[in-house]
């Protein structure tokens, strides 16, 4: 499977360290108590935020002697290299995935993903009893990335995801059809710490 190095948009890369910070277990702890500022604060300010005051709050842990930080989130702590390897097709536990852009030029597709995710649900602006619900999305792989945090490297993919409420229909046998022009306009980043 091809790849190429390349570097990415500063911004691309801070939302796919941001996935990967949310996704490692060794992170909650810092998680939870940077979302301990109430629920509505969590959808605009903890994505805008939080890789920055994780990083300070590290630091500030290194700083005593006595500190329990593992080597993981000593480097998880800082961003990881701007540049990453790009790959066409990526193997993982015997299934393998490519993106898009391949599948337009094969004969087979190995591009599509759906993933089974916990989400926040608000009724409106004013709802003050959001809830979580597992909810299954549905996307195609549009970029693979490697990450390289020096000491370890993860595997991120970059998807178009496909609007829920327009997207995603179950016809009459019960199969779930999935309607890959009706995609969300936002880029979103799944992954697997390899």
């Amino acid at each position: 499977m091809g790849f190429k190095v390349t570097p990415v948009e500063y911004k691309m890369l801070c939302e796919a360290h941001f996935y990967v910070l949310q996704n490692t277990p060794e992170v909650d702890c810092y998680r939870l108590q940077h979302l301990r500022k109430g629920e509505r604060w969590l959808q605009a300010e903890h994505r805008r935020c939080f890789i920055p005051w994780v990083r300070q709050k590290i630091e500030t842990e290194l700083a005593n002697p006595d500190h329990c930080v593992t080597e993981t989130l000593r480097w998880l702590a800082n961003e990881p290299r701007r540049d990453v390897i790009r790959y066409s097709g990526y193997g993982i536990n015997g299934y393998s995935f490519h993106t898009r852009e391949h599948d337009l030029r094969s004969t087979t597709q190995n591009s599509g993903v759906t993933v089974e995710g916990e989400s926040l649900h608000v009724s409106s602006a004013k709802d003050k009893n959001p809830v979580y619900a597992n909810m299954s999305y549905y996307g195609v792989i549009e970029d693979i990335w490697e990450l390289n945090y020096t000491s370890f490297k993860i595997t991120v993919f970059r998807c178009k995801w496909v609007d829920n409420k327009t997207g995603v229909k179950v016809d009459e046998h019960g199969f779930t059809l999935i309607l890959f022009y009706q995609r969300q306009q936002k880029n979103g980043i799944n992954g697997r710490v390899l």
